[in-house]
């Protein structure tokens, strides 16, 4: 679950072009 978590915040920051609440609204409904 945490590789998950950690996997989609590293893809975020690398693309940075995605909006920040996308991670948190994936760990909500996980």
């Amino acid at each position: 679950l945490f590789w998950l978590l950690a996997a989609d915040l590293l893809t975020l920051t690398w693309i940075g072009g995605q909006p920040v609440e996308h991670p948190f609204i994936i760990i909500g409904q996980l």
